[in-house]
């Protein structure tokens, strides 16, 4: 939280389960960690992170209250997502988590994906979709 020099994110244990606010802030942060597959908490994760450019593959399918809640709000550069949740984003689980990204980007959804939410809540504005 709040390590403007930090570029590279460490590894995040397969044990470790709650990530909210751990990148917080860390502006020089270019590279983003893998996400380990029982983490449902992430809300605010990479908020602010200016330097992100990408973000790791957000691994869970099925969204919980909270979830993903302003993860990469404030994020300017980030321009590549990669998503494979399956319900529909909503204020519920992923409220505001791409507000402040970059103006154009790649926003790969998972393939099954049915859902279709434009905005600060799903996919950014004027972004492209590819499946993953």
């Amino acid at each position: 939280y709040g390590c403007a020099s930090l570029k590279n994110a460490p590894e995040i244990p397969d044990s470790v389960t709650n990530v909210d606010s751990m990148f917080y802030e860390c502006t020089s942060l270019k590279n983003a960690p893998k996400i380990p597959d029982g983490v449902t908490n992430l809300f605010y994760m990479f908020k602010g992170c200016t330097g992100l450019l990408e973000s790791p593959l957000v691994p869970a399918t099925n969204l919980v209250s909270g979830c993903y809640q302003h993860m990469f709000d404030g994020c300017t550069n980030l321009s590549t997502i990669y998503a494979s949740f399956l319900t529909t984003p909503s204020d519920v689980y992923t409220e505001g988590w791409v507000t402040g990204v970059a103006e154009n980007g790649v926003f790969y959804r998972y393939k099954n994906a049915s859902w279709n939410v434009i905005g600060n809540n799903g996919i950014p504005f004027g972004w492209t979709i590819q499946n993953l």
